[in-house]
């Protein structure tokens, strides 16, 4: 019996020492217990709380407990509950924080559309300017049309949700939207012509520099190609790659539809006035060139520098007997790679958008370009 006893006195004070350690064992309780958070949707959507207390002036203390404060933390379409200030010297408090309906304001888009190559830098661009205006809580979503990104701010004090689209179809067809006005700045692979500059109201910048990475398959052996050959193979005058030292098979060309910039600026400066192979196999977007090259036997395509990631560069020399040069950084900053290029953002000349753009050319700008690998323009 007196073990029985003996036992279940072990037990209760077990239990004692789990509920409630600080009355057993002199650890001080915690200020708050626990923190629960109505209605679940508003968790869902990224409720939370924090416990802040209060400034200290430096020096010694005195013996007085700190006032807490529990506050909660502001999320879209939700009324966060005011702050619980907890009583000086109480500890092991359970908070409840309800958060009420409050929907946002949303605001129309402002559009971005253009270059593909340019496109996931102008998303981060676009995050950039939401935060710099003063959003709150920034958040990417899917766009409601294709090829499309949304990046959405949340401005609390105002209840306003201020967005930024950033649609990826082409410089060609950018251009074309910012003139009908479907959209506020167009991200583009090349400069402007001067009509587009005068009649149509347009104004650019340059952004940053690119190299038009000629890409082989990885078995190719072919790795120097002149300028003049390279014509060659992209009109359709050489077929097979034993005409230029590589093996007896076809030449598979892969190229661009003419609404990406890169296209036109590759017919330009290497085709001039020579048509594109009928033959040519044709690439959906600029980095499917690169998987489309690395994957077909024989083929040989061409695509923005940063997107070459698994078929082969091409050394291109401007006349035969030069020395060949490979799409580098450095070869595009010294001039000696033959096909460089320019990007650049384009608006209408009398609405600027003036946010987007402060943060487009800041220094934290400027290193987003840098860190999707294209190079910042020259001083």
């Amino acid at each position: 019996m007196l073990f029985t006893l003996g036992a279940l006195v072990l037990l209760a004070a077990a239990a004692l020492v789990a509920w409630r350690p600080e009355l057993v064992l002199g650890r001080q309780e915690p200020v708050v217990r626990s923190v629960y958070i109505f209605p679940p949707a508003a968790a869902q959507a990224g409720a939370a709380w924090r416990l802040t207390g209060q400034w200290r002036a430096p020096g010694k203390q005195d013996r007085d407990e700190p006032l807490w404060a529990v506050e909660f933390k502001p999320v879209p379409d939700w009324e966060a509950p005011a702050p619980v200030l907890i009583a000086q010297g109480e500890r092991g408090v359970e908070v409840r924080g309800t958060y009420q309906p409050a929907p946002f304001t949303r605001e129309p888009p402002l559009k971005v559309a253009g270059s593909v190559v340019l496109a996931d830098a102008a998303v981060e661009w676009a995050r950039l300017a939401l935060v710099r205006s003063g959003a709150g809580e920034v958040r990417r979503l899917p766009g409601l049309v294709p090829e499309s990104t949304e990046v959405e701010g949340a401005f609390f004090a105002e209840k306003v949700r201020r967005s930024i689209e950033v649609r990826a179809v082409g410089t060609e067809a950018g251009l074309t939207a910012l003139m009908s006005r479907a959209c506020a700045m167009a991200i583009s692979s090349r400069p402007l012509t001067a009509a587009q500059e005068s009649s149509e109201g347009l104004q650019s910048r340059m952004v940053g520099q690119d190299a038009l990475a000629v890409l082989v398959a990885p078995d190719n052996p072919v790795r120097i190609v002149d300028m003049e050959t390279l014509r060659g193979i992209f009109s359709g005058r050489i077929q097979r790659w034993s005409e230029v030292g590589g093996p007896d098979i076809p030449i598979v060309v892969v190229a661009l539809e003419p609404n990406f910039g890169t296209h036109r600026l590759f017919q330009e400066m290497v085709l001039g006035d020579l048509p594109l192979t009928g033959a040519a196999r044709k690439a959906p977007t600029p980095a499917a060139v690169d998987a489309l090259v690395a994957s077909t036997p024989g083929a040989i395509g061409y695509t923005s520098l940063p997107l070459s990631k698994q078929a082969a560069l091409v050394a291109l020399r401007t006349e035969p007997g030069q020395t060949p040069v490979v799409p580098s950084g450095a070869s595009v900053r010294d001039g000696s790679y033959p096909l460089v290029r320019s990007l650049f953002v384009v608006w209408r000349k009398e609405a600027p958008p003036s946010e987007l753009l402060q943060a487009i050319f800041s220094s934290e700008g400027k290193r987003i370009l840098e860190r999707f690998g294209f190079l910042l323009p020259p001083n």
